[in-house]
């Protein structure tokens, strides 16, 4: 048989060089209102929750984007 052709280089985590996966998640990645970091699927999961029930409850009510009011 031939030689094999090395599997391709797996792409390099996301991490900035000198940083853990945590410093660069906050750095690189989570951002905007709700923004989470959670460790393990239990705290994962329920910081989902909290972040989908915190925007639905602030999402405005449902309604023509334009209203027509007569005078």
């Amino acid at each position: 048989m031939g030689a094999r052709t090395p599997p391709p280089a797996r792409p390099p985590l996301l991490t900035s060089p000198g940083l853990g996966l945590d410093a660069c998640s906050r750095q690189e990645v989570i951002g905007g209102p709700g923004a989470f970091l959670a460790e393990g699927y239990p705290s994962f999961e329920a910081a989902v929750r909290r972040k989908i029930i915190r925007e639905i409850a602030a999402a405005p009510t449902p309604g023509p984007l334009v209203e027509r009011v007569a005078v």
